[in-house]
């Protein structure tokens, strides 16, 4: 499904974000006070990025509720009609 594959890709890009979060930390050392800057940054764009995997993960659960809601809908809508026939079916 369309919001399965949505999710599964913006899990991948977080964790293509975290390890190179990961891997900027372990330069902070190399750089002493220079790298909280570029830490700052990394955790801004982190947070950003949440922020977007966020509102995909709920654009997602949306889509999915829609999907649901036709679905419903459609079945409903094909059983009502034939309900007589069912009704008379079960009666004799």
């Amino acid at each position: 499904m369309r919001a399965e594959r949505l999710i599964s890709e913006a899990r991948a890009e977080l964790a293509t974000d975290i390890d190179r979060t990961a891997t900027r930390l372990e330069r902070l050392d190399e750089h002493g006070s220079r790298g909280v800057e570029a830490l700052r940054l990394e955790l801004r764009s982190l947070r950003n990025d949440l922020e977007a995997h966020e509102g995909m993960h709920a654009q997602a659960a949306q889509e999915q509720k829609a999907a649901r809601r036709w679905t419903i809908g459609l079945v409903a809508g094909l059983i009502a009609p034939l309900y007589p026939l069912i009704i008379t079916a079960v009666v004799r």
